[in-house]
């Protein structure tokens, strides 16, 4: 006999199980943190059993079951039949080892971090790609807001902007304009943020403001069950290679570096703008440049 969720949902798309961990996560802090966990871990939870889910996460194995009830199921093993079912249905399969391997040297490392880079053409062709890409070439002063770790790739994303002609502003906690932000008129002005795990409460509640004064957000995250997903629109999720001590951003550093391009070849007063800056550049010696005879 099929599960409740089995015979309501089309199990072989993800995000039905994903609106379901949203909804079930608000209930408890235990469910949040078990929610992101299984997120984070989907091909790695159909190996353990739920006292192994329980003990990573820092929780009860009654916890464990009480969630997959609130998501429909009769327990973890029913939960865990439908994640087999849909991890065995997915096109392109990793083998079971490669989840099940801890990563423990550079080669493992770099090769999760490819892995990652990879994935960014399904973030390419999804439609809120495009509606990010439209908002942000239809405005030309753009502020950028984070905090933490997340805040250090918002200098780079704004310098590739600044290139092509964009407003660009960093809101940081310690200035004003952190502070004044929710009475600035949207009208002309698009706001772009970035939030990774931990992620910053102090983010989080500017954000809640900022959604209150109904001052629209847009910006990146790395899972659907990030508080950004319910704060901001559009919002794209990206891979993170989750085994480093200090995390590591090299698919967010190369998506923000495709988004700029992007934005550039979109306008032409873009690509003026590169050709003016860069005849500057030239004309004031600002790079040093290698000049080799012909031989």
């Amino acid at each position: 006999m099929k599960s409740y969720l089995h015979m309501k949902y089309d199990f072989t798309n993800i995000e039905v199980l994903r609106s379901k961990m949203r909804t079930a996560a608000a209930a408890t802090p235990s469910f949040e943190q078990l929610a992101y966990y299984i997120d984070q871990h989907l091909s790695q939870i159909v190996f353990m059993t739920a006292n192994e889910v329980a003990t990573e996460v820092g929780i009860s194995q009654g916890s464990v079951s009480r969630f997959c009830t609130a998501l429909g199921f009769r327990g973890y093993s029913d939960f865990q039949h439908a994640l087999r079912t849909f991890i065995r249905n997915k096109p392109t399969a990793t083998p079971p080892s490669e989840y099940l391997s801890e990563v423990k040297n550079i080669d493992e490392i770099i090769s999760c971090a490819q892995n990652d880079l990879d994935q960014l053409k399904q973030i390419f062709a999804n439609p809120s790609y495009l509606a990010m890409l439209e908002q942000l070439s239809a405005i030309d002063r753009i502020i950028l807001i984070s905090s933490r770790i997340s805040g250090t790739l918002l200098p780079y994303f704004s310098y590739n902007l600044k290139r092509i002609g964009k407003d660009v502003s960093i809101a940081e906690e310690s200035d004003l304009l952190w502070e004044t932000m929710e009475v600035i008129n949207p009208k002309n002005v698009a706001f772009f943020t970035i939030m990774f795990p931990q992620y910053s409460h102090s983010l989080i509640f500017k954000l809640e403001r900022l959604k209150d004064k109904k001052i629209p957000i847009m910006g990146i995250t790395d899972s659907s069950l990030s508080p950004l997903t319910t704060l901001a629109d559009p919002v794209l999720c990206l891979p993170l290679v989750n085994d480093v001590s200090f995390g590591n951003y090299s698919a967010p550093i190369l998506f923000l570096s495709i988004l700029a391009q992007d934005l550039a070849t979109r306008s032409e007063d873009s690509c003026n703008f590169i050709s003016r800056l860069d005849a500057v550049e030239e004309d004031s010696y600002v790079f040093h440049r290698i000049y080799r005879a012909n031989s």
